[in-house]
């Protein structure tokens, strides 16, 4: 990251620690998540985004192109969008939307934590869990 995104870090890092509401506080750790994206400095290999295949409720459908994930969502007219990886299992689809895949007691991806930009949240289960 450089110089002027370390700034940018430093100032919101700050900001998170002064937010009063739990919803302020999620907006900013939002911004926070998507640094790495923006710089590009966060990527995974096809062997590694495996994992992340599958299709989960609402009608979204993971599956790894290259060294990429994409998401296919059935309820948008089946639009495919490519994910930037941030780090550890978070990913962000576009602007306005980030998603963590979470794991069961077994060890597999079973659900994705929906994080919104406005500091909303949901959880989709997976379909047919390993």
């Amino acid at each position: 990251m450089d110089v002027s995104g370390n700034k940018y870090l430093d100032f919101l890092s700050k900001q998170l620690a002064l937010a009063t509401t739990d919803r302020e506080k999620k907006q900013i750790q939002w911004a926070i998540n998507s640094l790495p994206a923006q710089q590009n400095e966060a990527t995974m290999d096809s062997a590694q985004l495996a994992a992340y295949n599958g299709t989960f409720e609402g009608g979204l459908h993971f599956y790894v192109k290259g060294n990429n994930l994409y998401c296919q969502n059935a309820q948008k007219g089946n639009v495919i969008v490519k994910l930037q990886h941030v780090s550890n299992n978070l990913f962000i689809l576009n602007e306005n939307n980030q998603l963590e895949f979470k794991k069961d007691q077994s060890g597999q991806f079973s659900g994705i934590r929906w994080y919104r930009s406005d500091g909303t949240e949901s959880f989709r289960k997976r379909k047919n869990v390993r």
